[in-house]
């Protein structure tokens, strides 16, 4: 039968012309053939891999040529096919009927011998099997590598060895009726397992103990239960409450969520991640009250909410004191609600001082109107936004020249037809002043 095959071809092609590989295949002799196939340079050659024994094939080939170009050929320089060539495997066994309940079937290879006992005594062996003296990158147990041969057992203990062992040894183990755990030298990746006095070890590769299933001394006391150094747990449900103990207990489900019980077994709090949406739930008295989680909407807003209707939220410390929200290093809390109500008056003050409410918007104030609903006001009450500035100057030969506070200036708009500044003066005594000019900066 075939293991693999390939072929491949060298051609010199000039632009404007190629050189392709077609094959046909007889499997009795040569009385019928296969249609052309094509082939790919450099792959397996097609229907040799698929065919399960070689006797009677034939191979032809040939070669098309083409050109778009009267001045130039394709050269053919040459074709390589390989076939490699390997016998099917038979495999030959104790016939599975006549084996009980227990049976131990060893298999180990060196060198120089590979042996098969069953039970207590080697069934069969074969002299320089050729095969190497340690295991290599595959080992089948029950079948080979495309599912064949398999006798459907159970595998009850298992041992795998990096040496090889003597007949009588194995023998032995199987008349002691030893357990087949690694032995201490097959210290090899991924680690070893060791039954010890103390528990069930397992070592890695370095001698490192990485678990143990049993009991260890911690401040003279001796402690049972499993170690697990740098390593993970996988288990549907932890619980650290005592079969038929009572008091307060967690638990940790096969979901994920963690809830916590209270000293009469009544859930106190929950949490969870379910659908990657991060959530806390509280109780009380077995009773859900309140809870807080991530909004699944685009702003994932953190949302705290109560159950029931005659409880609210409050922000408070246990002892009454002043609950600080955001303190050091400049943080803030970004309050964000269509309307926040206060139920009594709502204060802004430093620790120290009086403090101030600052808005990067317009303050507004909101009149009702009779026919235009309620309008907001801005910073100085109007419809509009504005800014007003005031200021006291003497005439000298009745006339004088205001010029604007610069820095008011950078928070205007110039004066121009679209944006007019509203200049407003007003004398005391007669009353006939008025604007005779006004600049970039300034007004007469």
């Amino acid at each position: 039968m075939a293991a693999s095959s390939s072929i491949s071809w060298t051609a010199v092609t000039p632009t404007g012309t190629s050189v392709s590989i077609e094959i046909a295949l007889s499997t009795d002799n040569g009385a019928t053939w296969t249609n052309w196939l094509p082939c790919t340079n450099g792959q397996a050659v097609p229907g040799i891999d698929e065919l399960e024994n070689l006797q009677n094939v034939q191979l032809k080939t040939r070669a098309v040529l083409t050109t778009t170009d009267v001045y130039a050929s394709p050269e053919l320089q040459e074709v390589n096919i390989e076939i490699i060539t390997a016998w099917g495997n038979v495999v030959y066994g104790p016939n599975k009927s006549t084996l009980t309940g227990w049976d131990s079937i060893s298999l180990a290879w060196k060198p120089e011998r590979l042996s098969l006992v069953v039970n207590d005594e080697e069934a069969c062996y074969i002299k320089n099997p050729d095969l190497p003296a340690s295991l290599g990158s595959h080992i089948f147990i029950g079948t080979d590598r495309n599912g064949n041969n398999a006798i459907n057992t159970l595998v009850d203990e298992l041992r795998i060895d990096k040496v090889y062992r003597e007949v009588n040894i194995r023998t032995g183990w199987h008349k002691t009726g030893v357990p087949f755990y690694t032995s201490e030298d097959m210290k090899q990746w991924p680690g070893y397992l060791r039954a010890e006095t103390d528990g069930l070890k397992v070592y890695d590769s370095n001698d490192a103990l990485r678990v143990l299933v049993g009991s260890w001394l911690k401040d003279a006391v001796r402690k049972y239960g499993i170690k697990i150094i740098d390593g993970e747990i996988y288990s549907t449900l932890i619980s650290t409450k005592k079969p038929g103990a009572a008091g307060a207990y967690a638990e940790i489900s096969p979901t994920g969520t963690i809830t916590i019980y209270d000293i009469l077994g009544r859930i106190g709090l929950t949490l969870s991640g379910l659908s990657g949406q991060g959530a806390v739930d509280w109780y009380f008295g077995g009773t859900k009250y309140a809870g807080a989680f991530i909004n699944a909407g685009t702003d994932r807003d953190l949302i705290i909410w109560t159950l029931q209707s005659n409880s609210g939220i409050d922000l408070s410390t246990y002892n009454g004191a002043a609950v600080e929200i955001g303190r050091g290093g400049g943080n803030s809390i970004n309050l964000k609600a269509s309307v926040v109500f206060a139920s009594t008056d709502l204060h802004v003050r430093e620790m120290l001082s009086a403090g101030s409410i600052v808005s990067f918007g317009s303050k507004n104030c909101a009149e009702p109107t009779e026919n235009y609903g309620i309008r907001l006001l801005n910073a100085v009450e109007a419809p509009e936004l504005k800014y007003y500035d005031s200021g006291v100057i003497y005439l000298q030969n009745g006339e004088a020249t205001v010029h604007l506070d610069p820095i008011f200036l950078e928070c205007i708009e110039p004066d121009t037809e679209l944006t007019p500044w509203q200049i407003w003066v007003q004398c005391y005594g007669e009353n006939d002043v008025y604007v005779a000019e006004v600049g970039t900066d300034y007004f007469v």
